[in-house]
């Protein structure tokens, strides 16, 4: 969990393993954000009701996509198929 001075809210910074390949992602936990951690939460198999913190997530697998618009790249988490 990190703060950002500038736009003046805490957000989670995520390291993510993606088949090898190092990147990263953060959730700003703002009202009109929070639906960006549910998706993650869902994609590593986890609901906000049992996730107890952000230790859960260590280890966790998911799906998700990236999509590249000049120098950022977009991330979107999928949900496993119940």
């Amino acid at each position: 969990m990190e703060h950002d001075d500038k736009r003046q809210y805490d957000y989670l910074y995520i390291r993510l393993d993606c088949d090898g390949m190092q990147t990263s992602d953060r959730f700003p936990i703002t009202d009109n954000m929070l639906w960006k951690l549910n998706d993650l939460l869902a994609a590593a198999g986890l609901d906000v009701d049992s996730w107890t913190g952000f230790a859960d997530l260590v280890g966790r697998k998911g799906k998700l996509t990236a999509t590249k618009d000049g120098s950022a790249t977009y991330y979107r988490y999928l949900a496993e198929a119940a």
